[in-house]
């Protein structure tokens, strides 16, 4: 039965095992919060949402100035003299307009 036995490990070896499961531990503790962050910024967006509140950017520009920027336009005024007006950039009014 001599070779079911095993050489005890090294101290070396033993130090890199010990290691290695303390890799993994952390790695799976890190896992399970980012998990729980994941799940607990979900619950709080949709009761953001159940709320009423608006995600992203406000918008630049209402409806009504859009209105008024494309009347100026059709006036044959410029993009960039237009979008002075409302105080946008004319890369802004551009995609608005499209």
């Amino acid at each position: 039965m001599q070779f079911f036995e095993r050489e005890k490990p090294t101290e070396l070896e033993s130090a890199k095992q010990f290691a290695k499961n303390c890799r993994i531990a952390r790695q799976k503790v890190g896992k399970i919060i980012r998990q729980m962050t994941r799940d607990r910024t979900d619950v709080g967006r949709k009761a953001a949402l159940a709320r009423g509140v608006q995600f992203g950017r406000p918008a630049k520009m209402t409806e009504e100035q859009l209105k008024l920027a494309r009347k100026l336009l059709k006036q044959g005024k410029s993009i960039r003299y237009t979008a002075d007006v409302f105080g946008v950039h004319f890369t802004t009014l551009y995609r608005y307009l499209r």
